[in-house]
């Protein structure tokens, strides 16, 4: 792959090259970890507390919530748990 690449002109940052070298079943994409074993999807902690703690703050002022922000607001927090 890395001759082809070469061949066409193409270069790849060293440190994208997870993988390449010793092969593993967990990368991390547009910062999410995605794993082939198990198959799962996964963000880091620290990313997940900020999310969770933004959604709670954009509902908690409110006084009434309807079904539908209910119902996604449940599907957020239940994505990132």
């Amino acid at each position: 792959m890395d001759h082809l690449a070469y061949d066409l002109g193409i270069e790849f940052k060293k440190s994208k090259d997870i993988g390449i070298t010793h092969p593993t079943h967990q990368i991390e994409f547009l910062g999410i970890q995605l794993s082939t074993y198990p198959i799962v999807e996964a963000y880091p902690s620290s990313i997940k507390i900020a999310k969770i703690t933004t959604l709670i703050h954009q509902h908690v002022p409110k006084h009434h919530i309807s079904y539908r922000e209910l119902e996604t607001l449940m599907g957020k927090l239940s994505f990132l748990g």
